[in-house]
């Protein structure tokens, strides 16, 4: 991919470009690449990649770990190894790849994998390939997603993922039909009082006690930041 990039957005340790990637920079892959704990990890998978943004987070935060990316779509596949090459601290331990998650085989275990993935089962009203791809696919995709868990997590590794809060039914029953358990939930609400529209998960092979389930508000009821949320993203956003 050449020319200059039109859309920049510049974080505390790096920059991204988005120009052509259907899945713009949002608050739900911040919020996950900051709430997912990767620190003994050593082998990481980013499962729909996008543009890179939680490759990128992943391997500036753990600095001992290699990351892998899949994305299926060419536009945000082009676009997140312009990424790397923006990044060329980060970029040695970030290796990207184009094809589909079914396609898969990766031949080794990985002490964990995050994905932000698209959650809407209906085809979307738009012209757009990159972007329809990014949102929709839900149920074919969370299904592959947790089948490649259940087989190459290894057995104290960890799957880290965000999700809408009205379709939990729909992840416990993928979780589960492949041997995962959910060990820590983080219900997402925009302010106090407002209902959850997203909720970050952890899931493991092993069930895990006792469980762990919360509640993070991103805005007081004035529209600030909350601190929790402050304190969360603070590594990231300038």
């Amino acid at each position: 991919m050449t020319g200059r990039c039109k859309n920049i957005f510049r974080f505390k340790p790096f920059v991204l470009c988005h120009d052509l990637s259907g899945l713009k920079v949002n608050t739900d892959s911040v919020l996950l690449g900051a709430w997912t704990d990767a620190t003994e990890a050593r082998r990481i998978l980013d499962a729909g990649s996008g543009n890179g943004l939680l490759s990128l987070m992943m391997a500036y935060r753990y600095g001992r770990a290699l990351v892998e990316g899949i994305e299926i779509n060419a536009r945000s596949h082009a676009e997140s190894l312009r990424n790397l090459a923006l990044n060329p601290g980060l970029a040695p331990r970030i290796h990207l790849y184009h094809r589909p998650l079914e396609d898969w085989n990766p031949g080794r275990p990985y002490d964990l994998i995050i994905s932000n993935p698209p959650y809407f089962d209906r085809p979307a009203p738009m012209a757009d390939e990159a972007r329809r791809q990014a949102r929709h696919g839900g149920s074919s995709f969370i299904r592959a997603l947790m089948q490649l868990a259940g087989q190459y997590l290894t057995p104290d590794g960890a799957l880290y993922l965000i999700w809408p809060a009205g379709r939990r039914h729909l992840l416990l029953a993928y979780g589960y039909e492949n041997g995962l358990f959910p060990a820590r939930e983080t219900m997402v609400a925009d302010y106090p009082g407002a209902p959850a529209k997203r909720t970050l998960w952890k899931w493991t092979r092993r069930r895990q006690r006792p469980y762990r389930l919360e509640t993070l508000y991103l805005h007081r009821p004035d529209g600030s930041p909350t601190d929790a949320y402050r304190r969360l993203t603070g590594n990231y956003y300038l």
